[in-house]
């Protein structure tokens, strides 16, 4: 790496081309085997490979290392032609190779037609009106008629007396034109009546020159009798005779083949053409060696080897059969509606066991159709109680709600569901009607009594068990006493005084009932708490003596009064006073007969319990 140096490459062999695969060196001058200028050799062990080489062939290697081994124009190549059809013979277009390449690949020119392998020089001279053998000349030495037979589309097979078109083709190889004018015909060999012609005809106008081709269509008709028949068709002069290449098929003739059938059950066994039961539809062939086809609508035909099931719903079968040579039966065609299944209820209301509280309530089925005939909206009925309604059937649902309301208790409802095949569902539900309240009976308090205690025993029945019993007090809001019970009995605290009490009863199904009592509660003795006129008052004439009092119950009310003129107290009896807390009640006493001076007064309460409260005597000054 000294300044000015020079790349040098490893070149072992010492043929001036160094190992690509070593790098080179920077050096003043060669040093050992570091002497070559450029790199590129393929080969360093062998001084007679490198980039400057000549490729030699046969040898196996790339001489001139240019990655190609035996490449054109090495030192010993072959000139090799254009062969594109192969007969041996190429084109002038040539290319020196070691060994033959694809379509070049022979050492002889001379094809004057290289995409028809049967010309060539040398070639046999055909009467085709081509050049065979590349000599310039055209069917030399062929005779004046003769043809070959190019082929046929003759079926291997027909049908006793089956008529069938076919088609023969022939070439003309001969040096005279075939035309309809000069009599040239097609014909069954010897004049072979067994295919029903024997003779088939040139269109109008058209001429076959040499080496050109025909194609002779027309029908022929099957013997009636089984058997294998020749078929041989060759070209002739009328009047002249038969030339060329005879056109030969074996053709069998055999009967038509034939399959049969069966179904069972034979018939459908439901209603309205249906199937309840599936069938299973079994095909055999009458004839030999004949298959059996079949598809169901419109899906692809498979190879029967088993008896077939008909689907669910309403599908049709086709069924035929082929024999050997590829005949066809028929094709039969066989509709089958099957419905195996019962219809089935999915929902329905009121459910079973259930109670309601509607005498007319709204009856209704859901089912399904599982199978595919449908609902028979007429035949299928619905009954209450062993009766049958007229409810209406659609093709997935029955409403009915009754005309004439239910009677409390319990009913049956059986729903006779048919679908058009006629499968029966029978489905039976129950349902208890209940629009009564419950019937409430309050054994304590009794309605009307007189208590004197507040705590009393709350006793009531029903007839029934109730979602909940409750009370309301006074008019007051209803509390609950129990639920889900049929009685309640428990000690509660009432009002001083009047009780209006209602007991109301809830059934689960929400039909409700009450029942009302009133009673006393009389547990405290009279309190007065304050009078008129007040005390030192001044009255005159008519007074009116007026008592503010608290009590439940009143036996006897009376006003007491003595003017200090008199002995014995005076009394009168109050009537119609209130009873409850805080009420009041007068008494009017006419004081003018009484002179001047003072007068005493105080009321006396007795309840009907026998307590008996006095108020303060007071004292007024009477001046009249």
């Amino acid at each position: 790496n000294a300044v000015g140096c020079v790349d040098y490459y490893y070149d072992a062999d010492n043929d001036g081309f160094g190992d690509p695969s070593k790098a080179p060196r920077c050096f003043c001058a060669p040093r050992y085997k570091w002497r070559a200028l450029q790199g590129g050799d393929c080969d360093d062990s062998n001084p007679d490979v490198n980039p400057n080489a000549t490729e030699i062939c046969f040898n196996s290697i790339d001489d001139d290392c240019d990655g190609d081994i035996d490449a054109e124009n090495a030192v010993g190549c072959v000139d090799y032609y254009y062969d594109a059809d192969n007969d041996g013979f190429g084109t002038t277009d040539s290319k020196c190779y070691c060994y033959p390449h694809p379509f070049y690949n022979t050492t002889q020119s001379g094809d004057c037609d290289d995409s028809n392998s049967s010309i060539y020089p040398g070639a046999p001279e055909l009467c085709d009106g081509l050049d065979n053998d590349c000599d310039a000349v055209i069917d030399e030495d062929c005779p004046a008629m003769n043809s070959s037979c190019l082929g046929f589309d003759i079926p291997d097979s027909l049908l006793v007396n089956e008529t069938k078109s076919v088609s023969v083709t022939m070439k003309n190889l001969g040096t005279d034109d075939w035309s309809k004018a000069q009599n040239f015909k097609l014909g069954s060999v010897g004049g072979d009546t067994t295919w029903g012609v024997t003779r088939v005809l040139l269109p109008d106008g058209v001429i076959i020159g040499t080496g050109e081709n025909h194609t002779f269509v027309f029908d022929i008709k099957a013997p009636s009798t089984v058997g294998v028949y020749a078929s041989r068709w060759q070209m002739l002069k009328e009047g002249v005779g038969w030339f060329g290449d005879i056109c030969e098929k074996n053709i069998s003739v055999v009967e038509a083949p034939k399959i049969n059938f069966s179904v069972s059950p034979s018939t459908p066994d439901g209603n309205n053409d249906w199937y309840v039961t599936t069938p299973i539809i079994t095909i055999w062939a009458l004839s030999p060696d004949t298959d059996i086809y079949y598809k169901w609508d419109s899906g692809t035909a498979r190879l029967y080897t088993t008896p077939l099931q008909a689907y669910e719903g309403s599908h049709t079968l086709y069924f035929y059969g082929v024999d050997v040579y590829g005949h066809q039966t028929e094709i039969y065609n066989l509709t089958f509606k099957v419905d195996t299944e019962v219809p089935r209820v999915s929902a329905f209301r009121p459910y079973n066991e259930s109670t309601v509280n509607d005498n007319t309530p709204s009856i209704w089925a859901y089912y399904h159709e599982q199978g595919r005939s449908g609902i028979d909206t007429v035949g299928s009925t619905l009954e209450i109680d062993g009766v049958v309604v007229p409810a209406s059937f659609t093709n997935s649902h029955i409403d009915y709600t009754p005309a004439t309301p239910l009677s409390d208790g319990p009913h049956v409802l059986r729903l006779n569901i048919k679908d058009n095949a006629g499968n029966k569902l029978v489905f039976v539900w129950n349902f208890v009607v209940d629009t009564e309240a419950p019937v409430i009976t309050v054994l304590s308090p009794t309605d009307g009594t007189l208590y004197p205690a507040k705590n009393l025993l709350l006793n009531v029945n029903l007839n029934e068990e109730a979602s909940r019993i409750e009370m309301s007090l006074n008019s007051g809001y209803f509390a609950t006493l129990c639920r889900s019970c049929n009685s309640y009995a428990n000690f509660r605290n009432f009002f001083e005084g009047t009780n209006n009490v209602v007991i109301r009863a809830v059934d689960p199904l929400g039909n409700s009932n009450t029942a009302s009592l009133s009673f006393v509660v009389d547990s405290e003795a009279p309190r007065v708490f304050y009078q008129k006129p007040y005390n030192g008052k001044t009255v005159s004439g008519m007074t009116t003596f007026t008592a503010w009092y608290s009590e439940a119950s009143i036996d006897k009310f009376k006003l007491f009064y003595k003017h200090e003129s008199e002995a014995t107290w005076n009394h009168k009896k109050l009537v119609g006073c209130p009873t409850g807390s805080y009420v009041s009640c007068s008494k009017s006493v006419d004081l003018s007969g009484y002179p001047n001076g003072n007068l005493q007064y105080y009321f006396r309460i007795k309840d009907s319990q026998g307590r008996v409260t006095e108020s303060p005597v007071y004292t007024v000054r009477v001046r009249n």
